[in-house]
C-alpha cells in the first residue's frame, strides 16, 4: 500500500443555509410581486399627477380670472360681474369672510402677491390669490371655492383601472406559469428513463418539449446518459473477460497444486517450494478477487458490521506472531452499517500493510467516528523506507473509500506510520 497522504474521498457537499425552491415558485412570486409593485406605483403616481395637474389648472384659471377682472376695471366695468358660484372678487381683504381669512392667514402672509394659496377644509377646496399687476396698482383678491361634495374623486377610478390591469396581467402570468409547470412535469417524465420511449397513463407517447431550453437540457442529459451507459457496458464486458482470463489459470494452478499434494514420491526439498507456490497462489487469488470485486458493481446490500470483533479476528489471522498487538477501543462493541465484503477487504489491506512494514508493534485505536492503526517502521533490505507501501494496496484502498464514501488519511514519518479511517457517516 502506498504510504502517503490520501485525502477524503467522495464526501458529498452539503448545502448550508440554502432553501431550495421550485422554478415555478421562483418565477411566479417574482412576476406577481413585480406586477403588484408596478400597479401600486402607477396608482400613487397617477393620483399625485392628477392632483398636480389639478393644482396647475386651478392656478392658470386664477390668473386668467384676475387678468379679466383687471381688464374690466380698466374699461370702467365692475369686475363683480364675474362672480359666480365658485368665483369671488374682493377689493378689500377685510371683505373676505372671517373663517376664510383665518384659514388663509395660516398659509399666506400680508404683502404676498401673485402667489396662489391652496386651502383644504372639511367641506371645501379653496384657492386664494392676491393679485397686483404693477406695484403702483391696488391689490384685489380672488377666491375659487369648490364644494367637495361636487368634486369628482378619481382615486377609485385609478384604483379600478389598476386592479383591472393587474387582473389582466395576472391571467397572462397564470397561463405562463401553467404552461411552464406542465413543461417541467413533462421534462421530469422524460428524465425518468432518458433512453426509453415514455408513455402517458393512457398509453400514448409523451409529446415533445415546447421550450427550447428544456429540450436542449433533455438532449444533453440523454447524450451524457447514453455515453455513461456505453462506458458501463464496456467496463462490464472487460471485467467479465478479465474475470474469466484471471480465474481460469488460477483454477488450473490450484488444481495442479492439489494434484502435487497427492504425490508421495516428491523430493523433500520440493515441499518448501510447493508451500511457497501455494502461498503465492492464495495471495494472487485474494488480489484478483479484490480487483474484480472493486471493478464490478456487486450490487450488495448494506449489512450490520461489528467492527471491534472484526478487527480482532483479522489481526489475529493476518499479522505475524512476533508483532505486539494492542487494542484501544472506546467501546467494546461498535456497529456500522455498510458493505460487509468491501469493509473486510479494506481492513485486510490496511492490516496487511501494517504487518508487512511494522517492526515491533501495531496499535489499533477505535473511536466512535474513526479507526486509527499505528505501527513503527522496520528496516528492510534493498528497500528505501520512503518507498514502503507503494503498490496495488493504495489503489484498492482509494477505490474502496470512494465506494463507501469514507475518508482515509495516511501519515508517514521516519520511524512511525499511522492510518486514520473516518467512517462517521456509516454509524448506526
Amino acid at each position: 500500500m502506498k504510504q502517503t497522504d490520501v485525502h477524503k474521498q467522495g464526501t458529498p457537499a452539503l448545502a448550508r443555509g440554502h432553501k431550495r425552491r421550485s422554478l415555478v415558485h421562483y418565477i411566479a412570486w417574482r412576476l406577481l410581486g413585480s406586477v403588484a409593485v408596478i400597479v401600486l406605483l402607477w396608482f400613487f403616481i397617477s393620483r399625485a399627477g392628477y392632483f398636480f395637474a389639478l393644482d396647475g389648472t386651478a392656478e392658470f384659471y386664477l390668473f386668467e380670472d384676475a387678468e379679466n377682472a383687471l381688464f374690466l376695471e380698466q374699461e370702467g366695468i365692475a369686475p363683480d360681474i364675474l362672480n359666480s358660484g365658485f368665483r369671488e372678487f374682493y377689493r378689500d381683504y377685510r371683505q373676505i369672510p372671517a373663517f376664510i381669512r383665518e384659514q388663509v392667514e395660516r398659509h399666506w402672509r400680508p404683502g404676498q402677491v401673485n402667489s396662489p394659496v391652496f386651502i383644504e377644509t372639511r367641506e371645501q377646496d379653496i384657492y386664494f390669490l392676491a393679485y397686483q399687476q404693477q406695484a403702483s396698482q391696488p391689490v384685489f383678491y380672488l377666491l375659487h371655492r369648490f364644494d367637495k361634495s361636487e368634486t369628482v374623486n378619481l382615486a377609485p377610478l385609478f384604483l379600478l383601472v389598476g386592479l383591472l390591469a393587474f387582473a389582466a396581467v395576472l391571467v397572462v402570468i397564470l397561463l405562463v406559469i401553467y404552461r411552464l409547470k406542465s413543461q417541467l412535469k413533462l421534462l421530469s417524465l422524460h428524465l425518468k428513463d432518458p433512453l426509453a420511449e415514455q408513455e402517458t397513463a393512457l398509453g400514448q407517447k409523451l409529446p415533445p418539449l415546447m421550450i427550447r431550453d428544456f429540450d436542449q437540457a433533455l438532449q444533453s442529459v440523454k447524450h451524457h446518459y447514453r455515453e455513461k451507459q456505453q462506458v458501463i457496458k464496456r467496463e462490464r464486458e472487460f471485467a467479465n473477460f478479465l474475470s474469466h482470463e484471471i480465474r481460469q489459470p488460477l483454477s488450473k494452478l490450484n488444481t495442479n497444486l492439489a494434484l502435487l499434494d497427492q504425490l508421495d514420491d516428491l523430493p523433500y526439498a520440493s515441499v518448501e517450494i510447493i508451500e511457497d507456490v501455494k502461498q503465492l497462489s492464495e495471495d494472487l487469488n485474494q488480489i484478483s478477487a479484490a480487483v474484480l470485486q472493486l471493478w464490478l458493481d456487486s450490487g450488495q446490500q448494506e449489512e450490520t458490521i461489528e467492527l471491534a470483533g472484526l478487527i480482532r479476528q483479522l489481526s489475529h489471522a493476518l499479522l505475524p506472531e512476533g508483532l505486539k498487538q494492542e487494542f484501544s477501543f472506546a467501546r467494546e462493541s461498535l456497529v456500522l452499517t455498510s458493505h460487509d465484503a468491501l469493509v473486510k477487504l479494506l481492513l485486510c489491506q490496511l492490516i496487511k500493510n501494517a504487518g508487512q512494514y511494522a517492526d515491533t508493534f501495531i496499535h489499533f485505536h477505535i473511536q466512535p467516528q474513526e479507526l486509527a492503526i499505528e505501527n513503527d517502521v522496520g528496516l528492510m533490505e534493498n528497500c528505501d523506507p520512503r518507498d514502503y507501501g507503494y503498490g496495488l494496496g493504495l489503489v484498492m484502498a482509494k477505490k474502496i473509500c470512494q465506494r463507501l464514501n469514507w475518508a482515509l488519511t495516511v501519515k508517514q514519518e521516519k520511524a512511525h506510520f499511522s492510518v486514520v479511517l473516518a467512517f462517521g457517516n456509516s454509524r448506526d
